[in-house]
């Protein structure tokens, strides 16, 4: 593997990004990136009105209707995402505990794609993702049944 790989990692938009108010998911990929061969090369990407960045290498993403109930702020996320990050041809991008973020992502960004779930809901929507249901299907699993009542 090449030390020119570049890699974008891309937080929930909910998610601080700084040394004032970092969450589980940011201090995560703060402490990975510190000791990652490849931090040359990897850029994180986020929402936070804080400038106290954990590393020199985030990119703040900006959200303008983030309280709106009539746009989604995942799909501008995305789109802003999708322009910042186009003209830099990621090899890699890593997305953490966003599915949906993925969804559309995907489409038009080619890159290859690791999916990080660390909540359980995130990681239960990726593994039904991860088989093709849809929302209206109906499944039925013991260990999902017993994912969902626990």
């Amino acid at each position: 593997m090449s030390r020119n790989i570049k890699i974008a990692t891309i937080l929930p938009y909910k998610e601080n990004y700084t040394v004032s108010k970092a969450q589980a998911a940011a201090i995560w990929v703060a402490d990975f990136y510190k000791y990652s061969r490849f931090k040359e090369n990897n850029f994180i990407f986020g929402h936070t009105k804080d400038k106290d960045y954990l590393s020199k290498n985030y990119i703040n993403i900006n959200i303008s209707n983030l309280k709106s109930k009539f746009s989604s702020s995942t799909k501008e996320y995305c789109k802003n995402i999708i322009k910042k990050s186009k003209k830099m041809n990621f090899d890699i991008i890593e997305i953490h505990n966003r599915p949906k973020v993925f969804e559309y992502l995907s489409p038009k960004l080619k890159s290859k794609y690791i999916l990080s779930c660390s909540s359980g809901t995130a990681a239960i929507h990726l593994a039904l993702m991860a088989i093709n249901l849809k929302r209206n299907d109906v499944f039925s699993d013991r260990l999902l049944l017993f994912l969902l009542h626990f």
